[in-house]
């Protein structure tokens, strides 16, 4: 697993694996795809939500933390720089491309990582960048925190599917109620 994870090519398919199948345990197929094109972008998963699609993003430097993690001292603030400026580069790309209410998606898109250990270290360490980026809509997941986020859409669409049901009902009731009417009204003049 170790040399699979250091190459970017096999560690990015690694990550979009895993993405995969947290989404197929937390959501029916119906709800997610993957490599679609949303807004002519092309997410590396996607969610149909009751207010757009939820673009998800599975790109991240872990390289360069690796780096950052082994370096020493005095190589250590340089590098961890880098890696403050990576993220936020990567972060921007995740905002411009798919947070884009006015295209069809939601107005924030997952970022999603796929070490714990790297999560937490931005959590821990990096803190404000990621206030800074939820404030925008871009929202930092790991495979942990992603199941949770999956499930509260899954409740949305199914809030939304409810709600929707009961205007259905409310509306039959209302022709119910006007047929009623008109039929009350034929009838006391016969």
């Amino acid at each position: 697993i170790q040399t699979m994870l250091e190459n970017p090519k096999e560690r990015g398919e690694f990550g979009e694996r895993k993405l995969e199948d947290i989404l197929s345990r937390h959501l029916p197929s119906s709800m997610y795809s993957l490599q679609g094109t949303v807004a002519g972008k092309r997410p590396d998963a996607f969610i149909e939500s009751s207010s757009g699609k939820v673009c998800i993003d599975s790109k991240f430097p872990l390289s360069k933390f690796r780096k950052m993690q082994e370096a020493e001292s005095e190589e250590e603030e340089r590098l961890k720089k880098k890696f403050r400026r990576d993220v936020k580069s990567q972060l921007d790309s995740v905002e411009s491309k798919y947070v884009r209410p006015d295209s069809g998606t939601t107005d924030y898109a997952f970022e999603f990582v796929p070490s714990e250990r790297v999560y937490y270290y931005l959590v821990k360490e990096e803190y404000d960048i990621l206030d800074e980026y939820a404030k925008k809509g871009v929202q930092l997941v790991s495979p942990l925190t992603l199941g949770q986020k999956l499930e509260l859409v899954k409740n949305d669409v199914h809030t939304a599917k409810l709600s929707q049901k009961a205007e259905d009902v409310q509306q039959s009731l209302k022709e119910i109620s006007n047929s009623f009417s008109s039929f009350e009204s034929e009838w006391e003049t016969y």
